[in-house]
């Protein structure tokens, strides 16, 4: 099945979050687009419907979510291959940015990303020349640290708590905020909350 034939009648791009059939109708549409303080109607003849009762459209649901797996699974692969220290600012940036908005989609997806080893390379985008990228890495690594203790002991591989802590010197505020803010997350571990005490004293 084209994924366009899976997207609302409203946008292209979105696509059907509760697919079901309507008795008496023909047309899939979308669970949420059956009640708007009116009468049910369908979103692409806007003809009243004859029945509130909706049959969930199985086969179309599943298709969406099999697609939507399979688009994750590639743009996390961009992902790995983006955040480097060869890339673009922008490219970094943007790949970042998705690593962020992937796991608030949910707790398992952060298992994810350290599965996949991007805590590391997300921890050398502290070293970027760039302040704008060392800001959304700060910010990257706290959201992929939050209420996940296994993601949080991966970041004390290294130098990377060394590298946040030296980041509260720089000038930038933005930085030093989101530096004090990862930091503040990290030290909900007893054992990073040593570590990050230890290179305080060596500073």
């Amino acid at each position: 099945m084209p994924i366009v034939d899976v997207c609302t009648p409203f946008d292209s791009l979105w696509f059907l979050a509760w697919p079901t059939i309507a008795v008496f109708n023909p047309f899939t549409i979308d669970k949420e687009c059956r009640d708007r303080g009116r009468r049910p109607s369908c979103p692409l003849t806007r003809r009243e419907l004859n029945t509130t009762d909706l049959n969930p459209s199985i086969a179309i649901r599943n298709t969406i979510e099999e697609w939507t797996k399979r688009n994750e699974a590639a743009r996390l692969d961009i992902c790995c291959r983006s955040i480097t220290p060869a890339s673009s600012e922008s490219t970094v940036f943007q790949a970042l940015e998705h690593v962020i908005s992937f796991c608030q989609k949910s707790r398992p997806n952060k298992q994810v990303v350290r599965n996949l080893g991007l805590i590391p390379q997300i921890a050398e985008m502290l070293k970027n020349s760039s302040s704008k990228v060392r800001c959304k890495a700060l910010e990257t690594l706290r959201i992929v640290a939050e209420e996940d203790i296994e993601n949080k002991e991966a970041m004390a591989a290294g130098d990377t708590i060394r590298t946040i802590v030296k980041l509260l010197s720089h000038d930038g505020s933005q930085e030093r905020e989101e530096a004090v803010s990862l930091l503040c997350e990290l030290s909900e571990s007893e054992n990073l909350c040593e570590k990050i005490g230890g290179v305080s004293e060596d500073t």
